[in-house]
């Protein structure tokens, strides 16, 4: 079995520091910081964030168990600037739908 490749991280912060559009930034830092996937990230709803033991608790992940996760402080402003300048609604954090339209959306207009 071939072992997966692994991207330097360096090379990731730089990427994310690149990113403008906060919504962006935070799904994607939220993503790489604790190797969450992509089902889990649109799945994650507010009261999975334990801001007072600094975790991050995902329900149903793969195989449908439970596993907790660190947050880092830096995740957790970079989503309390989210949560400010987006105010969502729905119980879920992200919705992935609007976050394929905005990504649709922001490279249309740079053409």
């Amino acid at each position: 079995k071939k072992l997966p490749k692994v991207i330097d991280g360096n090379f990731i912060k730089e990427q994310l520091s690149k990113i403008e559009i906060i919504k962006h930034k935070a799904i994607l830092t939220l993503t790489y910081s604790v190797g969450l996937r992509v089902s889990e990230v649109i799945n994650l709803k507010i009261e999975n964030l334990d801001s007072k033991r600094m975790i991050i608790h995902i329900k149903n992940a793969k195989g449908r168990k439970d596993r907790i996760v660190p947050l880092s402080k830096t995740v957790l402003e970079l989503l309390r600037i989210y949560w400010k300048e987006y105010k969502p609604k729905e119980e879920n954090i992200i919705k992935l739908k609007q976050y394929l339209n905005d990504i649709s959306k922001s490279r249309n207009s740079s053409k």
